[in-house]
């Protein structure tokens, strides 16, 4: 049985996030009456977390505090990036089905946010008229904030642990933070990349329907938009530009519509080429 945490409205509260990869295994933590696990990686420490660093020196992490500030996001400077304020989403299926795997997916891509680690988020924490501004629809494309997204997740049946007025301690925290959010990008990118080429490929087969390319190319051209609007979000909040990753999928996503074109009108030619051979034999025959 856990022991009773002695805890005062005083004390200092910060949450410690491991950026574990995902083979690798973090340490267990011991709890105690200053340090409460809430999640695989996911540490809630009451008083002054300099008495538990030797337990997290070995492992990548991303130290967070609470703070009563919610600064603008206007600045670019450092120390004020360093300021902003965050909220975190810590979720968890018990045995997730693979409709609530493609569903959580889908949600995240809809989401400007970083994923820390498998099941941990973080999204911006910003004052009501900023929020307002940010999370305006987008040429008709609904983003959802970090309360939307626990909610909907609670929906798919996850249990979700939301935090917010969370701020970053230290420039190596925001270092990891933001090549977390790198990682993602690229990650999407080149999810988003391969499937174009896949896609293109199929285009040189004749076997393949144009309804069915053309239905797949929609399907890959939307998620390029959601990513496109998601990004908007993240250089206008966090100022980082996603502009090379998204040249990159734009370049083959028009490469794939011009395959699919031509081959679209190559089929036409055979078409049009049969026709005139079956009239041709006809007409043979009757005369």
């Amino acid at each position: 049985m856990t022991r009773p945490r002695t805890r005062t409205p005083e004390s200092p509260v910060h949450v410690i996030v491991q950026i574990a990869k995902s083979k690798q295994r973090a340490p267990k933590i011991p709890e105690s009456e200053e340090v409460e696990k809430i999640a695989k990686g996911v540490y809630r420490i009451f008083g002054k977390p300099e008495r538990h660093k030797h337990h997290f020196h070995d492992i990548p992490h991303i130290a967070f505090r609470r703070t009563k500030e919610i600064p603008s996001t206007r600045s670019k400077s450092l120390d004020d990036v360093l300021r902003r304020t965050y909220a975190l989403v810590v979720y968890r299926y018990e045995n997730p089905t693979a409709q609530q795997k493609k569903r959580t997916q889908r949600l995240i891509r809809r989401s400007p946010c970083i994923r820390l680690r498998p099941g941990v988020l973080v999204f911006p924490h910003l004052k009501a008229k900023q929020m307002s501004k940010v999370y305006q629809k987008r040429d008709k494309t609904k983003l959802f904030t970090a309360k939307e997204f626990a909610s909907k997740m609670e929906e798919f049946g996850a249990k979700v642990i939301r935090w917010g007025r969370l701020k970053i301690s230290g420039p190596r925290s925001f270092g990891l933070l933001e090549q977390s959010l790198k990682n993602m990008i690229e990650s999407e990118e080149k999810a988003i990349v391969d499937k174009f080429k896949q896609l293109k490929k199929e285009a040189k087969n004749s076997e393949v329907s144009i309804k069915k390319l053309k239905e797949r190319y929609r399907e890959l051209s939307g998620r390029y938009k959601l990513q496109k609007t998601s990004c908007e979000v993240i250089r206008e909040v966090w100022k980082f530009d996603c502009e090379k990753q998204l040249r990159r999928v734009y370049n083959i996503m028009l490469q794939t519509r011009r395959a699919i074109s031509e081959q679209q009108s190559s089929m036409k030619r055979l078409t049009e080429r049969e026709t005139i051979e079956e009239s041709s034999a006809v007409d043979h025959q009757s005369s």
